[in-house]
């Protein structure tokens, strides 16, 4: 049964259960991890970009014997910066599925 994009956009408004008693529901405006997820994303990229800098360093300038696992390593980290930044847009964090009513 399909049901008219307003009918749908109605629906996916409204909550799916009544709340527990006491609490009262915020679908405007939601509780989300969207700070906490930027802030530990920087952080792990940080301390993997020290640890593949100083791995590359030491392969490169004290040993002078680079392998395949270390290109393999500067590649990874290289995936890594370009998918962290699709993490830093809001839009992508703060996904409810209300927000599928205007694609139906």
């Amino acid at each position: 049964m399909a049901y008219s994009p307003e009918v749908t956009r109605e629906i996916l408004r409204r909550p799916a259960a009544q709340p527990p008693p006491g609490v009262t529901p915020n679908l405007i405006n939601p509780e989300n991890l969207r700070t906490s997820v930027v802030i530990l994303s920087t952080l792990v990229f940080s301390i993997s970009f020290l640890a593949v800098s100083i791995r590359m360093y030491t392969k490169w300038y004290v040993i002078r014997s680079v392998g395949w696992d270390d290109c393999k390593f500067c590649f990874l980290l290289g995936i890594k910066c370009v998918l962290r930044h699709a993490t830093d847009f809001p839009r992508y964090l703060s996904f409810r599925m209300g927000d599928l009513a205007s694609t139906v």
